[in-house]
């Protein structure tokens, strides 16, 4: 019989770096898990300070961030993730530019060292350190095409590292999807414009109503001086939906109807609203509909309490299971869309989806939030084609969905034959997804789009195919999670840098351990459980009024004291290890295990570190010979049991700590 054979590994800087999973998940690296415990210490300026070293838009971020850091989070394995995006925004209303204590002069001031102990090449301080170790620096003129988070992040930058930067929207209003997709009950408008307006205080130039064309080119900067250009245009193009019936009037894209609203621009419903896709920005659309709903408070929570109920019927009725794929950012913006529709009016808003309640990538606040308004939710149904009379919609013909993905992964639905229903409408929003538009490059430049319709880029460095332009964001990738985005903006600042420089940029990282000395965790750290998000009472949701309310001082203290504190780790020495067990014995969570040397997966540098042991290579060793202590670092809770039982102190709870430096060579 074969004996089991237990893999291992040996910790490297990587492999501690990668422990902090919070932080590992975030695209621009932002230290969740170290202003959560200053936010547990009471040092909340220093929280906000290491929230905002990274990420220009951290007060955004605390309201509409997909929080990658949290679906990585430790704590979820246990029993839920820290709440670590409603914590983020618990320091930014203190400290964020939203807040009477903002300052952008101090708070660059505060960043020129870096207040963290666990920097990446994002935080501001290494783009200060850049700049001053380079006597040599060329200053160049920099044009930023469109006033999004990729843009406006890569503009944020490229100010701090010295350069003249001019940010060129086509739209009146500077923010891009953050403004035009994003309703103000999710992102308040205050927020939206104290964030950008912290940006152009670096000096940062803006210039509305400017869109590039076919007349105005890139072309006709360069004649203007500028020597490199970030594309960051968005994806502003609504994907058609290819059905009978598209046609007819009622029929409008998610899109266009966002941003007429968000324009503050009022649009005719009716009394039924059905939004087509399986997005946020149909959820978005649908809930801001129902802010708008002139029922009196008292009929609206009656109405929205039956259809709540019946939507959750529905909903336990069609649960499925999850596929290997999801579409969160499509699922995000159909239920903005269904949120938008009821808040213009509509007495009555569907929302047809073709996952089912397992399968919607998107967050379940977000889920029962939509419910709780009042929004029908039809899972595992797909549009079949739209009836109409008089040539005015009437209804949304659906079938039954019996697959999503092929076996490939590939998105390609299939439907149920013979499954047909009908919808009552007044008005369809189609929200299926949207594209860039690209048409203004036309004639002015060999740049080379690929057949998806967004630039063909060098993903490791966001360069096109033409030298000095870059380009990121949704006019790169598609639709784009905005923190993502953001990242986009931030390597392009570096690699724009890097071309006006004429040096590659290089990296270089080192760690650190520091022994804890009489390390301990709160006193029932472990059965703190997580608290939901505060939201505003249905009855006083409007238009514009924002639907979570956050956490106050009392309660984000408690949630940040959940923190398994994961750059703590527990150091074992061999050479005084006696192999009592002690530590197996104590620990709480089977995190350790004796075994004997044999039992262990066949690895090289285990081999080189037993030879180094014993004095001789494995293979010429008696099958009794020795014992190792493996542990499975996922489910430690770093309570320091093992440490404090240990009789030899052959284990220490250990601080790791890394740091990253952009060089040019």
């Amino acid at each position: 019989m074969n004996k089991k054979k237990y893999k291992t590994i040996i910790p490297d800087l990587d492999y501690y770096k990668n422990t902090i999973k919070c932080q590992n998940a975030c695209p621009v690296g932002t230290n969740a898990r170290e202003y959560v415990l200053a936010i547990a210490n009471k040092d909340f300026e220093h929280a906000y300070h290491i929230a905002r070293q990274c990420n220009p838009f951290a007060s955004i971020c605390g309201r509409v961030c997909h929080a990658f850091c949290e679906i990585d989070c430790r704590r979820g394995e246990i029993d839920e993730p820290i709440a670590i995006r409603a914590l983020k925004r618990y320091v930014t209303s203190l400290y964020g530019p939203e807040s009477n204590e903002f300052s952008i002069k101090h708070l660059t001031s505060q960043l020129k060292v870096s207040p963290g102990d666990s920097g990446t090449v994002n935080d501001m301080s290494t783009l200060f350190n850049l700049r001053g170790k380079n006597d040599n620096f060329k200053k160049a003129k920099v044009a930023v095409i469109g006033a999004g988070p990729a843009g406006l992040s890569c503009a944020h930058d490229l100010a701090l590292l010295g350069h003249k930067v001019t940010v060129f929207e086509a739209a009146k209003k500077p923010g891009g999807m953050l403004r035009l997709g994003i309703p103000a009950y999710r992102l308040p408008r205050k927020v939206l414009e104290a964030e950008i307006q912290a940006i152009l205080d670096l000096g940062v130039e803006l210039k509305l109503n400017t869109p590039l064309s076919s007349t105005y080119t890139i072309e006709h900067l360069r004649k203007e001086g500028f020597q490199a250009f970030f594309i960051a245009v968005g994806a502003h193009k609504s994907r058609q939906l290819d059905i009978e019936g598209m046609e007819l009037k009622g029929v409008i894209y998610a899109l266009e109807f966002l941003f007429n609203t968000n324009m503050g621009y009022k649009m005719e419903l009716g009394s039924k609203v059905v939004v087509v896709g399986g997005g946020g920005v149909a959820v978005d659309a649908a809930r801001s509909v129902l802010r708008l709903m002139n029922d009196s408070a008292q009929v609206q929570g009656k109405n929205r309490a039956e259809q709540t109920k019946k939507s959750l019927e529905m909903m336990q009725d069609l649960a499925g299971t999850s596929e290997e794929k999801s579409r969160k950012e499509e699922i995000t913006a159909t239920i903005d869309a269904a949120r938008v529709a009821i808040r213009m009016g509509a007495k009555e808003v569907h929302l047809v989806c073709l996952e089912s309640r397992n399968e919607m990538p998107i967050d379940e606040e977000e889920i029962k939030e939509a419910l709780s308004e009042g929004i029908y939710i039809h899972n595992r149904k797909g549009p079949n084609k739209i009836t109409g009379r008089d040539n005015h919609v009437i209804g949304l013909q659906t079938m039954d969905v019996e697959s999503i993905f092929d076996r490939t992964g590939r998105f390609n639905p299939v439907f149920i034959p013979e499954t047909e229903s009908i919808i009552e409408a007044d008005t369809i929003i189609v929200a299926i997804g949207q594209k860039p538009d690209l048409s203004f490059i036309k004639g002015s430049e060999n740049l080379q789009i690929n057949p998806s319709g967004t630039f063909a880029i060098n993903d490791r460095t966001l360069s096109t195919t033409m030298p000095g332009i870059y380009a990121g964001g949704d006019a790169a990738f598609g639709p784009r999670f905005v923190i993502s985005s953001i990242a986009d903006g931030k390597l392009a600042a570096l690699q724009i840098d890097s071309y006006i420089q004429g040096k590659q940029v290089t990296v270089r990282r080192w760690g650190n351990m520091q022994q804890i000395r009489n390390h301990s965790m709160l006193q029932g750290y472990i059965k703190i459980k997580r608290d939901p998000i505060p939201v505003l009472p249905l009855s006083e949701r409007d238009e514009t009024s924002e639907v979570e309310t956050g956490y106050d001082n009392k309660t984000a203290l408690k949630q940040s004291q959940r923190c398994l504190k994961c750059h703590i780790n527990t150091i074992f020495n061999s050479y005084k290890c006696i192999l009592c067990a002690g530590c197996v014995d104590v620990c709480p969570e089977q995190c350790l295990i004796l075994v004997k040397l044999n039992e262990l997966k066949n690895d090289t540098n285990l081999h080189k570190l037993i030879e180094t042991r014993y004095g001789r290579p494995v293979e010429e060793l008696p099958e009794t010979t020795g014992a190792a202590i493996i542990k499975e670092d996922t489910r430690c809770i770093r309570c320091g049991l093992c440490a404090d039982r240990c009789p030899t102190g052959a284990i220490t709870m250990e601080a790791f700590s890394f740091k990253e430096e952009i060089t040019t060579d």
